[in-house]
């Protein structure tokens, strides 16, 4: 029997994760000892079954140790992004009705500090009225040495001593693990209800699937709120994969010191790096500055990337010959990004944009696209390493894993990994499950003959312009994103006569194509610019598709302007309202 099969055998079999951990012996002393000691400060706060615990932190040891104590007492994790506002925490700590609180360092504890000094507007959910609320004061445990003028937050201190850690006996694979709150792109997020079972099931089924290797590393370095971070997590625990995390950048606040995550990335020669396709854009950004830069270095660093692009994509003999010669080349590319052990990325959160996939693919760097949602607890598909297809996610991870196209175009699934609902949202959760079980995505797709799916939309993006035509924007957004000189994208047109699309700029792109630095140019020139690829972009596009006006905004979207969630996805409706003058001009002019 392979090591994976026994693995998969014992997780069906048990009744919750940290049990799993426990009767396996997968936790070292020292992690005991962690464990055991986050443990006992939660049972001296009165902290016990079946109640929520918050941890609002970065990608860190202490978060998993962290989760797991609360996790073997059978209380609930309730997983906070370290770059939430105050208000948006204040959401999360109101609606799950947390009890504790553990928090990574000053930054959080101050973001505390506000919210339980002041008033928050909660917004009206299903049956629960708008309404503003106070939060009491919640007891704290802090990860680094912070202060605070209202709370008396605790520190860890670990014993010396071997402890021994307790599981809560009591805990059952239908027991409520954990809440994570969706991203919130089309409204206040919701909390969904992830079981000891789910979490199980989905690291067995990732198991099954042979998406790991059996032996080896991964690097992680995405938020542990998010649940494709926390489902790395939990493989690397169940199986003999080593789990490498980034340092820690700074003992004050959470911010992530690009240079020093770079550091990170080489230094840790781990084999799977979990990623979201943001990050693969901004490598290739940044590889495509370097080969454009005035050097022999970077001119054969642009004929790689020319060579092997064309190679790649038509399959010209001469060209797979000439790519082959090139192959120190990218050798060396991908060993200064990912290190020397590299073996590929596994990329979820998001859809990959084709181009970016068809860029890493044709330098040797491979890229396992997944897919799956927090309600799916988590993956649900992803591509193998002998079979990459460009635009798709993949088949199903395992046989339990039961997928089919509703009415028409909606992706649907059911299997022991599905999430049981959303809390305090009854009627949500109705829409969302059927009776029978299976969970409505939300998501447009096809799923080819061999079982393949590919993402399309999703039904609640869809424009529908004053003429009844009803649009989905995200293939659209990728056509655009095609033309380097664009970095983001965010089409508009709800209920009006034609679409218009908010665009922010690749500067240092412009400045190469127009051999002017980007504050040399005049307004004008940009916009002229712009106007040349998006006449390009319509030329493909039916009349009612076509891209009539545009606004470029000067900053980009990013999670801390509250303009992209934690994970890394556009708020669209969050763009509309900062830009809605804007819109609304174009649209008068």
């Amino acid at each position: 029997m392979s090591n994976f099969k026994d693995q998969q055998i014992k997780l069906n079999e048990s009744s919750s994760l940290i049990t799993y951990l426990v009767e396996e012996k997968k936790l070292n002393e020292k992690e005991i000892n962690s464990i055991s000691a986050y443990q006992r400060i939660l049972a001296s706060n009165g902290i016990g079954f079946g109640d929520k615990v918050a941890i609002l932190s970065n990608t860190r040891q202490e978060w998993i140790h962290a989760d797991l104590a609360i996790l073997s007492m059978g209380a609930i994790s309730v997983s906070i992004y370290q770059s939430m506002t105050p208000h948006e925490i204040a959401f999360i700590l109101h609606d799950s009705d947390s009890k504790f609180i553990f928090a990574e360092n000053q930054e959080q504890i101050e973001k505390l500090d506000l919210i339980f000094s002041g008033s928050w507007q909660i917004p009206k959910i299903e049956d629960r009225e708008e309404k503003e609320i106070e939060i009491s004061t919640l007891p704290v445990c802090v990860f680094e040495d912070a202060t605070s003028t209202l709370i008396n937050p605790t520190k860890i201190e670990l014993l010396k001593s071997n402890s021994k850690l307790d599981v809560n006996s009591e805990i059952k694979r239908e027991n409520l693990a954990s809440i994570v709150y969706t991203s919130g792109t089309t409204g206040p997020p919701k909390g969904v209800m992830q079981t000891h079972g789910n979490h199980l099931s989905n690291v067995r089924q990732v198991l099954e699937s042979g998406l790991m290797l059996e032996e080896g590393s991964i690097f992680l370095f995405l938020p542990l709120a998010h649940s494709f971070a926390r489902l790395m997590a939990y493989i690397s625990l169940c199986s003999n994969l080593k789990l490498s995390l980034p340092s820690v950048h700074s003992k004050t606040h959470s911010k992530i010191d690009t240079g020093r995550l770079g550091q990170d990335l080489t230094s840790a020669n781990a084999n799977i790096f979990p990623v979201v396709p943001r990050f693969l854009e901004k490598i290739q950004d940044h590889l495509e500055a370097l080969a454009r830069k005035k050097s022999l270095s970077a001119a054969l660093l642009s004929l790689t990337f020319s060579v092997s692009l064309n190679a790649y994509q038509s399959g010209n003999p001469f060209s797979k010959l000439l790519s082959k010669l090139l192959t120190p080349i990218k050798q060396k590319i991908t060993k200064r990004v990912f290190g020397s052990n590299f073996s590929y990325c596994v990329s979820g959160g998001a859809k990959l944009p084709d181009k970016v996939h068809i860029f890493f693919e044709s330098i040797g760097i491979t890229i396992l696209q997944g897919y799956g949602l927090t309600e799916t607890c988590v993956a649900t598909n992803a591509c193998r390493l002998n079979d990459v297809r460009i635009g798709s996610v993949g088949p199903v991870l395992a046989s339990d894993i039961e997928m089919k196209i509703i009415d028409g175009d909606e992706i649907a699934f059911r299997g022991p990994n599905n999430a049981i609902g959303y809390l305090n949202r009854p009627n949500a959760t109705k829409e969302s499950w059927t009776e029978d079980g299976w969970f409505l995505t939300g998501d447009q797709g096809r799923i080819d003959e061999d079982g393949f799916l590919y993402i399309t939309g999703r039904k609640k993006e869809l424009i529908a312009t004053s003429g009844g035509k009803k649009i989905a924007p995200l293939p659209i957004e990728e056509k655009i994103l095609e033309h380097k000189i664009f970095s983001q994208a965010v089409i508009v047109g709800e209920g009006r006569k034609y679409l218009s699309v908010i665009l922010t700029l690749n500067n240092e792109r412009i400045s190469s194509n127009l051999g002017k630095n980007f504050d040399q140019l005049s307004k004008q020139e940009i916009e002229n610019h712009v106007l040349k690829y998006l006449a390009k972009i319509n030329e493909n596009l039916a009349s009612y598709e076509s891209l009539k006006k545009f606004l470029i905004s000067a900053e980009e979207f990013t999670p801390e302007n509250g303009l992209m969630t934690a994970s890394m996805k556009i708020k669209r409706k969050e763009v509309e309202k900062r830009f809605q003058a804007e819109i609304d001009t174009l649209y008068n002019n």
